[in-house]
């Protein structure tokens, strides 16, 4: 039997550049920490390629919620970022393996500006990998101070966050974002107990444009997230008990910033459960998109504890959860916002579902906010008549305005009205569904079939509602009469189940209003459908004001 010798040399990565060494000699690189086989040939040799994953506890974590695992946690994120000479080696960039268990870590060394590689950071799902963040500062920092303030070289889609739950009783932040980590991903985990917020934007625009945050849940911060930036998009999470499940600030102060508008927010599919402050605060937005989200407001209660509705890792974490809107409107300004597709459901509380507060705003700087398709629906009796779907607070210098509220839907009566500040919308259609409100005279604008219904049975009779809609010259309403374009028909039924058509012709400038007074007054009907001409009357007077009849 032939005996070979191993070979083991070591030199930096530039000595093997020309070094071909023996067949099956292995050499050590000093300055990257590898491993090099030769073949006695080419020259550096092949690099003898790590494990596909970094586990952290090969680098000393115990997760026994006992050790503290900072120094393993720091050890790992080290040979993930390892460096081949001046520049990162993307084939050292593997993920960090975060396996099942309860790791004790304190506040971990500040990722470096422009690493130019993902950092990926993965446990095995939130109720598995549990990090129990013993610091009293940021948990993860992505980036520092020391950067130009260009928008040249970022780290786009270098940072990713997944299956790990972060519970903390005296920290400030959980994930925190300096600088240039743009397109960063933070999915299926779990924030908790974090003073300033679990998601954080630490400077005034930390250039984390375009990150996504999905399938979350965030409970007991003060806030579950909040953004400094452009086009987050943040979908399928839940916000529970937090003073602000999200908010938004421009600038480097609290929300009255100077800073140029944030913009192209998407928050769909969200759950925001009870919250001090507000579900959602919106400040210094230009184009965002509110879809599809559940909110809850105006409980006075402590949530907390093991038996929580929402997943809490610390059964010693609890809020008290007071009077708050669903969404706020704060700042300076806010433009070109939608609300569509979402259900709001109030308790007993005083807020209202949505509120503007116009206290900070410059001139017409809240507006083109556009309501379309919610259902707003309150379950408490106790102060219905301060509540309403959308209330206006502070704006003397009328600066809300152009606001557009269409196909949306009241689902009971404990609410004081659509809104307290009709003025301020350019759009404003009652479908009010199985609540009413006043039918006055306001600059509204109503396209469409629109329904009514009232919640005195008194006024309409049992059998009670009347549809309006404009007629486009082509033909008839269902089982009703001809009508030219333009012309307004009114259907009500009676106490008696009959049918009763009411036709506004569409009067050409020739015509005088004059003329019209028999057809315009509906008290001369008032016999057949009872109080409802009372209704007509003003919905007429309507009409007229916006020139749709004469």
């Amino acid at each position: 039997m032939t005996t070979k010798q191993v070979q083991l040399r070591r030199g930096s990565d530039d000595d093997h550049d020309s070094f071909t060494g023996a067949i099956g000699e292995l050499t050590y690189v000093s300055d990257t920490k590898e491993l090099r086989i030769h073949d006695g040939s080419l020259a550096g040799g092949f690099r003898v390629v790590p494990d596909a994953v970094i586990n952290v506890k090969s680098y000393g974590a115990v997760g026994d919620d006992v050790a503290d695992d900072t120094a393993a946690f720091n050890a790992a994120i080290t040979q993930a970022l390892a460096r081949k000479g001046d520049e990162f080696t993307l084939a050292d960039s593997n993920p960090i393996l975060i396996p099942a268990g309860i790791y004790r870590v304190g506040d971990l060394d500040v990722i470096p500006n422009d690493i130019e590689q993902t950092l990926k950071i993965v446990g095995v799902g939130r109720r598995s990998s549990v990090i129990r963040h013993t610091g009293t500062g940021a948990f993860i920092t992505l980036g520092d101070d020391s950067h130009d303030t260009g928008n040249v070289d970022q780290d786009w889609g270098c940072f990713h966050f997944e299956g790990i739950c972060v519970t903390s009783t005296d920290g400030t932040k959980g994930i925190n974002v300096v600088w240039r980590f743009s397109n960063a991903l933070i999915r299926d985990s779990h924030f908790e107990g974090f003073s300033d917020g679990a998601i954080f934007g630490d400077t005034t625009m930390p250039k984390s444009w375009a990150s996504r945050v999905v399938n979350c849940s965030f409970a007991h911060n003060d806030s579950g997230i909040l953004v400094k930036d452009h086009a987050w998009s943040i979908s399928d999470c839940r916000f529970y008990a937090n003073e602000y499940g999200i908010r938004t600030i421009s600038g480097t102060t609290d929300v009255g910033g100077t800073d140029d508008g944030r913009s192209a927010m998407n928050i769909n599919g969200c759950d925001f459960g009870p919250a001090n402050g507000a579900g959602l605060a919106l400040s210094g937005q230009q184009g965002c998109s509110i879809a599809g989200c559940y909110f809850e407001n105006n409980y006075d209660d402590t949530f907390g504890g093991s038996t929580s509705e929402a997943f809490q890792y610390d059964p010693a974490l609890s809020t008290v959860v007071g009077n708050a809107p669903c969404i706020l409107f704060e700042g300076v300004s806010n433009m070109g916002i939608s609300v569509s597709g979402c259900l709001f459901q109030g308790q007993d509380g005083e807020n209202s579902h949505i509120e503007i507060d116009g206290s900070d705003l410059t001139d017409d700087s809240c507006s083109g906010l556009a309501f379309i398709g919610n259902i707003f629906a309150n379950s408490g009796t106790d102060n219905s008549g301060d509540r309403y779907c959308i209330k206006i607070t502070d704006d003397d210098d009328g600066n809300v305005s152009g606001l557009f509220y269409t196909s949306n839907y009241i689902s009971s009566t404990f609410v004081a009205g659509i809104t307290n500040k009709e003025s301020s919308f350019s759009v404003l259609e009652r479908r009010v569904g199985g609540a009413s409100t006043t039918i006055d005279n306001q600059d509204t604008t109503h396209t469409g079939e629109v329904f009514y219904r009232s919640r005195d049975a008194d006024v309409y009779g049992d059998t009670g509602t009347f549809t309006m809609w404009m007629s486009d010259g082509t033909g008839p309403p269902p089982g009703g009469p001809s009508g030219n374009d333009g012309d307004i028909f009114i259907r009500s039924k009676n106490s008696e189940d009959e049918a009763w058509w009411f036709r506004f012709r569409h009067t050409p400038p020739e015509y005088t209003a004059t003329s019209h007074d028999t057809e315009r007054d509906l008290d001369s009907n008032s016999g057949s459908v009872g109080d409802l001409a009372d209704v007509l009357g003003t919905l007429i007077n309507d009409l007229q004001n916006r020139g749709l009849v004469g």
